[in-house]
């Protein structure tokens, strides 16, 4: 079985002094759920610019999943364009924005909120 793998986004201003401790629970909660932790982008300012490196960086890697301390790391609209090609789980709000299939072909696809759950990865 071939693990998944996963990167986080952390916006340094919406850190604050918790950049470090954000970092680590990203991968820890990763870990836990069954992904392999490949690299944490970090952007000093809400720019377009970055969230495209951010993207640049999931194709390059073929991650999974992004992990986000919460919500406020990225625009909803942002959350939810990445949210058609993979996983993004905020941690804050313990939810996982994911897309849902009905079939592996992707047929009848749609976007859907849950909430995390520790024990599993989906």
């Amino acid at each position: 079985m071939t693990m998944r793998r996963a990167i986080g986004f952390i916006l340094r201003p919406e850190s604050g002094e918790n950049v470090s401790r954000h970092a680590n629970e990203m991968e820890r909660e990763a870990t836990q759920l069954g992904f392999s932790w490949i690299a944490t982008f970090y952007a000093d300012l809400r720019a377009e610019a970055n969230y495209i490196r951010m993207i640049s960086r999931l194709i390059r890697e073929d991650a999974d999943a992004v992990f986000l301390p919460s919500a406020v790391h990225l625009d909803e609209r942002d959350i939810q364009v990445l949210a058609t090609h993979t996983d993004v789980y905020c941690l804050g709000e313990r939810l996982r924005h994911t897309v849902h299939r009905e079939d592996d072909a992707g047929a009848e696809s749609s976007r859907r909120v849950v909430a995390m759950d520790s024990g599993t990865a989906s």
